[in-house]
């Protein structure tokens, strides 16, 4: 969730001569400062993580009621 909000503000690109940190968001391409540029690689990178973690917290709560409905069925 934290990803968001600076995802906002596109994500990083190659540089070009004239601007060596730029993000790219949806075609338009801004010149930001390293430390700007930083923060959406780190936000990108947060996000990706965050997807992933939201698949095995699925995968994760399916194998857990699995687990829970086959010892029921012993007993």
């Amino acid at each position: 969730m934290t990803a968001f909000p600076a995802l906002s503000q596109g994500s990083p690109t190659s540089g070009t001569p004239g601007c060596a940190w730029a993000l790219e968001d949806h075609g338009t391409i801004t010149c930001v400062s390293h430390a700007t540029y930083q923060r959406a690689g780190a936000a990108v990178e947060r996000f990706a993580a965050g997807v992933i973690m939201g698949f095995f917290i699925v995968h994760f709560g399916v194998t857990t009621s699995e687990i829970v409905r086959r010892r029921g069925s012993v007993s």
